[in-house]
């Protein structure tokens, strides 16, 4: 069996139990959280639909869900999401997928990880790498950020997405913080694994002074930003979003300060999800069980365990 079970071996090592269950899966990871002060979209967890293969009747299938990153000063990527068994050749991990990478902020650039977290004001300014070496996960890259020289604007760019990268900030024509990158939809038809959209920052007005709603579908959290309105004195703040739980969304990325707080200018990445099905009547145990379209599903939204019966 190799570690992350494109072959599996030993069956005929059980003869006491019954047939193999022939399974799809998804394997979704946490997305990761933001910095603050002109931050990138935190990348989302990367994102693993599985070929059918077979499970074993009575072995337990370990279920590991990433968290997202935590909503906290320090930038945080998201966490693996992954099932283990001992099929016969030892405990080895089945399937694991990359917790997304974090979006950069006034001093850190982004990370790499599932999809990578959205380019900010620290240089070069440049989107985290989709990092999935090792992993079954697939992610895309985060987006770059465009700074407006002496320090008038920044748009930054957003989280990188299952199916697309984070998008470019725009600094000038139709100026705007990069869209988080948008997630894929599995079986279920949900869609999973979206970036967190990147935040933007001006001290001239001339960036967008309403919320938009720029978070990538599958889960990713809208960015924030800030806007002084040049010869009024007022400020205009937007709050990130945070990343969905058990989606793998990445967080919106947060801007300037408000209230001095970096509470109030950041947020978490959603939580990942594995999703098991296969065709016919209930024949396993774990997670929260549903049918659909001729197919069982065991959907883990938090560790535990899957068994064939």
């Amino acid at each position: 069996m190799s570690g992350f079970g494109y072959n599996i071996n030993g069956f005929g090592s059980f003869p006491s139990r019954g047939g193999p269950l022939e399974i799809q899966a998804l394997v979704v990871a946490g997305g990761a959280n933001s910095g603050y002060d002109r931050a990138g979209g935190g990348g989302a967890g990367g994102y693993f639909a599985s070929p059918a293969r077979e499970m074993l009747s009575g072995v337990g299938y370990t279920i590991t869900i990433g968290a997202g990153g935590a909503k906290a000063a320090a930038l945080n990527n998201g966490s693996d999401s992954k099932i283990v068994a001992d099929e016969g050749s030892g405990s080895a991990t089945i399937y694991q997928s990359k917790g997304g990478g974090v979006g950069g902020n006034q001093s850190t650039v982004p990370s790499s990880g599932g999809s990578g977290g959205g380019g900010s004001i620290a240089s070069p300014r440049t989107g985290g790498a989709a990092s999935n070496s090792g992993y079954n996960s697939t992610g895309n890259a985060g987006g770059n950020a465009a700074y407006v020289s002496g320090n008038l604007g920044l748009a930054c760019g957003g989280g990188g997405g299952a199916s697309a990268a984070g998008q470019n900030g725009q600094a000038s024509g139709s100026i705007g913080n990069g869209d988080g990158g948008d997630g894929t939809a599995w079986l279920d038809g949900t869609t999973y694994a979206g970036g967190g959209g990147g935040s933007f920052y001006s001290d001239t007005g001339g960036y967008p002074s309403v919320d938009r709603a720029n978070r990538g579908a599958g889960g990713g959290g809208k960015g924030g930003g800030v806007s002084y309105i040049t010869g009024t004195g007022n400020v205009n703040y937007f709050l990130p979003g945070s990343g969905s739980a058990n989606t793998g969304g990445g967080s919106g990325g947060g801007s300037a300060s408000v209230s001095g707080s970096y509470t109030n200018q950041t947020n978490s990445g959603g939580s990942g999800i594995i999703i098991i099905r296969y065709a016919g009547a209930t024949a396993a145990t774990g997670g929260t069980i549903t049918a659909a379209g001729g197919y069982t599903y065991h959907t883990f939204t938090s560790s535990g365990t899957f068994t064939p019966a």
